[in-house]
């Protein structure tokens, strides 16, 4: 199909593929609900104070102020973000908290332009996003106070040594003690935290509602993506506008909605538009071949309904198969004697009022061509053309006319029916019949090249559809409108 042939139609006919995937995505949308449940998010908050340079700091890894703010604020997040604090963190809560859990429901990282580090913290439960944001915090700043009070204490013994052989310390001496011992005691000056991050009152994110309805409308919109994609691919005629595009009119659409194979319940009032129609052709109504492109289109069905509706009218019907699927499953070889008072089904379809007293026997003992008998007007008769031998095919078809006052050949498609081709050339017209999203775009060029071949041009197309009428009507619009 071409993508001017993919309307809305076309792809909400592949409805199964549209709800799959949205139930896929209801079912995705609660599944991560269930599984992964709503997510706090809790944020802890360490300034970043450089201290100014003066002597004393060499080796103590303190912040120092600098021309350059933003490395020495990328520095600082990563002293506080280390395996060392994430340990420390895991430690101190407890239960199944380890580094790498640690790790992966924390996050540090600079506030905008500020001098804040975010420590941020997030769990399913609000109290322990906080809890975990807090204790990163702190164990974050502890580990680093630990730190620098182990360096100050290392650096400042080796300070008092010189103090005490030295006779006349100078004053940067003297500072410089004073900045270790306080360092020593209290740790690192330049990081310290700001804000304890408070509980959530709220979960990230959309409400729980809001997410399902989200993959809900996303699993949608995957499913319309792919049965649009599939409608692009699809080797069927769907589309009305492209049956309309097709070298033979339409005669009629008709709807099957409701109707079980095969069809039995078919009103054969829905084919006299179509039998007038042909009668009004060149060459009129003697004997028409009924044909599809693709097999399981509904061709005996429509077969049999044109001949009831020749049948109503008081004409006399000889209904001939051309197809092994008849043979093997709507013909019978045996004798059948009906009622002909009654309605009956026989084959694909409902026959009429009457049917012939008995099947007919084209083909004879010996091989020998039997004679056609007379079928009365009001009445159909069926028999199958599979046993007569091609050279014969043209005294069948020319004893039927001369019998009946209708002849119907009813043959499966002839790209696959040998015999049916050559019946082509003794009928008076061709119809072809079309199942709307069965039948195959390839399989109806094959048809159009073998007719052309033999001089021949399906006078109409019949379309089946398995759409419901509208307004009540019998006839289903028209696919070229």
């Amino acid at each position: 199909m071409t993508p001017k042939h993919v309307t809305w139609r076309s792809v909400l006919r592949r409805w199964k593929t549209i709800t799959a995937m949205t139930l896929a995505g209801l079912a995705g949308g609660l599944l991560h609900l269930f599984l992964v449940g709503p997510t706090y998010a809790a944020t802890a908050q360490i300034l970043v104070s450089p201290v100014p340079e003066q002597p004393g700091l060499e080796g103590t890894s303190v912040l120092v102020s600098s021309s350059d703010m933003a490395r020495t604020l990328q520095t600082a997040v990563g002293l506080i973000d280390t395996r060392a604090a994430a340990a420390r963190t895991g430690q101190r809560l407890g239960g199944s908290w380890r580094p790498d859990s640690v790790d992966k429901h924390t996050r540090v990282e600079l506030t905008g332009q500020s001098n804040i580090i975010a420590v941020e913290g997030t769990g399913t439960n609000a109290r322990e996003a906080a809890a975990l944001a807090n204790t990163f915090a702190r164990s974050a700043l502890d580990a680093r106070n630990d730190e620098v009070k182990k360096l100050a204490a290392t650096r400042l013994g080796y300070l008092r040594l010189s103090l005490r052989t030295t006779p006349d310390p100078s004053a940067d001496m003297q500072s410089e003690a004073s900045a270790l011992s306080m360092m020593e005691q209290k740790g690192d000056p330049s990081l310290t935290l700001a804000q304890e991050a408070q509980i959530p009152p709220r979960p990230t994110g959309l409400p729980p509602a809001a997410s399902v309805g989200v993959a809900t409308a996303l699993g949608l919109v995957l499913g319309l993506a792919l049965a649009f994609l599939r409608s692009l691919r699809d080797p069927r005629i769907v589309d009305r506008r492209e049956i309309a595009e097709l070298p033979w009119p339409t005669l009629a659409a008709l709807s099957t909605r409701g109707l079980a194979p095969p069809h039995d319940g078919m009103d054969g009032r829905q084919f006299r538009v179509v039998s007038t129609l042909l009668s009004q052709v060149p060459h009129g109504l003697g004997a028409i071949l009924v044909t599809n492109a693709t097999a399981g289109d509904g061709r005996s069905f429509v077969a049999h309904g044109l001949a009831k509706a020749e049948v109503d009218a008081g004409n006399s019907v000889l209904l001939l198969g051309c197809d092994h699927s008849i043979a093997s499953d709507h013909w019978e070889p045996e004798p059948l004697v009906r009622d002909p008072s009654l309605a009956v089904a026989v084959g694909a379809g409902v026959v009429g009022r009457g049917v012939a007293p008995a099947w007919l026997a084209l083909h004879g003992p010996n091989g020998k061509l039997a004679e056609v008998p007379e079928v009365s007007p009001g009445t159909m008769a069926q028999n199958s053309c599979l046993n007569v031998p091609r050279r014969e095919l043209p005294m069948v078809m020319q004893e039927a006319r001369r019998k009946a006052t209708r002849v119907i050949v009813d043959t499966g498609p002839l790209a696959e029916a040998e015999l049916a081709l050559a019946v082509v050339p003794h009928v008076d017209q061709v119809v072809v019949v079309l199942h709307q999203g069965h039948t195959r775009r390839d399989d109806v060029q094959t048809l159009r090249e073998l007719l052309s071949g033999m001089g021949q041009h399906a006078v109409g197309v019949i379309v089946l559809t398995d759409e419901a009428p509208r307004s009540g009507s019998d006839r289903y619009p028209d696919a070229s409108s």
